[in-house]
């Protein structure tokens, strides 16, 4: 037997609110602050890093002497990419922060509406660090900040490393 026509329309009517709902609330969201700008978004970065506050100067002097950067939120780290999927990943998120951190302190930003260029300043010629705008946040491509070939170093490098941790070494 047929249902009543008010119990279909009473699902529909709950149902179109139910969409109209969300819908406002998506509408509502508010971007993250800390991905507002390309600026910001390379700031939080540092921030995850815990190396926001530290200068150039020793930033150099760390990496001279080959020591580690330690993640304060790897979670805080991770929300800065947009295209960061699988753990494979880490070494390009880990080049990604090495070519930024580098010279923290001369960055220049080449920003168009949607998409911005990161570089060292006066380093033209070097692959620049791409941001994406989406939804009102900036957040880091990494498919177009690692250059192919290092993509396919990191990765077999990665794999190595999990193949030795698979077999006990």
């Amino acid at each position: 037997m047929p249902k009543a026509p008010e119990a279909c329309d009473k699902r529909a009517v709950r149902a179109v609110l139910a969409v109209f709902a969300s819908l406002v609330i998506s509408a509502c969201a508010e971007p993250d602050p800390r991905f507002s700008t390309p600026e910001k978004t390379v700031e939080s970065l540092f921030e995850a890093y815990g190396v926001a506050d530290v200068p150039e100067r020793e930033i150099q002097r760390r990496l001279l002497m080959r020591e580690r950067f330690e993640l304060v939120s790897r979670a805080a780290m991770l929300e800065t990419f947009a295209d960061y999927r699988v753990e494979e990943q880490e070494g390009l998120t880990g080049f990604v922060f090495g070519r930024l951190v580098a010279r923290k302190a001369s960055l220049t930003y080449d920003c168009s509406e949607k998409r911005c260029e990161v570089r060292p300043e006066g380093e033209t010629d070097a692959p620049p660090v791409v941001l994406r705008k989406d939804g009102g946040e900036w957040k880091i491509v990494l498919a177009e900040s690692v250059p192919p070939e290092v993509q396919r170093e990191l990765l077999a490098l990665h794999r190595r490393a999990d193949e030795l941790r698979r077999r006990g070494r």
